[in-house]
């Protein structure tokens, strides 16, 4: 499938591997398709197919905040079809500006890759931050 992304420019994507958010996201419940871009990347984009304007940062949460931990309901691996935890990826939105990264742990986005479905989740444990700030640590050149 092709389709234009403003930031991006055409884009490809196999059919398969394009991700359907059954609910949508939160507050863009009208979009349900997305891409993810970057993949092998430590930030991706999860780019909507179906509106050229939306695209999202991701990163793993596991890398910004090792002690990152929810319990998804029964519900939510039947809603998304899984039964096998390997085949859950979980990512949470980033904004990013010149000093710092944060992130949003209470609203994480699980995609189960063998049937490419996916949820944002709403996490009501207060334990778990909303936000984490991570500094941008530049590089020296090589």
């Amino acid at each position: 499938m092709r389709f234009n992304s403003s930031r991006f420019g055409e884009i490809e994507v196999d059919n398969e591997k394009i991700i359907n958010f059954p609910r949508g996201l939160a507050g863009f419940e009208g979009l349900q398709r997305y891409c993810l871009l970057f993949t092998d990347r430590p930030v991706k984009c999860l780019q909507s197919i179906d509106d050229p304007n939306v695209a999202f940062m991701l990163v793993d949460p596991f890398v910004i905040y090792k002690d990152y931990t929810f319990t998804a309901v029964d519900e939510v691996e039947e809603f998304l079809q899984c039964n096998k935890i390997e085949n859950m990826v979980v990512l949470v939105t980033a904004t990013i500006n010149e000093k710092d990264m944060s992130v949003n742990l209470r609203a994480p986005i699980v995609i189960n890759t063998s049937n490419m479905r996916a949820a944002q989740l709403m996490i009501l444990d207060e334990r778990v931050p909303a936000k984490v700030v991570v500094p941008i640590v530049e590089r020296s050149g090589a």
